[in-house]
């Protein structure tokens, strides 16, 4: 996706407060309601992220999925506990076993 923002006023804070010329920023950028104004603020720890993502999702559950990454043959189990549930952990333990549960179908399936 291309956007072309003509017009904007366009803020711009670092960490050292200075013009980052010829270096890679990474952030976020706001751009308000009107459109008229837009900040970046760059974020510590944060990465920039290009290409194509290596891992395709493969299964979604309500809190929790599972990514493929056909490179490396290798799964990835996400899951999100949200803490502020009655058990996290039991919900944590069950979305664990789902995921485990689809992989171990899917394995069987190839074969």
């Amino acid at each position: 996706m291309k956007t072309t923002y003509e017009g904007v006023s366009l803020s711009v804070t670092t960490k050292k407060n200075a013009t980052p010329e010829g270096k890679l920023l990474a952030g976020r950028l706001n751009v308000h309601k009107n459109a008229e104004k837009a900040d970046f603020t760059e974020e510590e720890g944060a990465v920039v992220i290009y290409g194509e993502p290596k891992s395709k999702r493969i299964m979604q559950g309500r809190t929790c999925a599972v990514y493929w990454n056909p490179e490396k043959k290798q799964y990835l189990v996400r899951i999100r506990i949200d803490t502020g549930r009655k058990d996290p952990k039991l919900i944590a333990e069950l979305d664990f076993e789902e995921c485990m549960n689809f992989i171990g179908r899917r394995m069987a399936n190839e074969k």
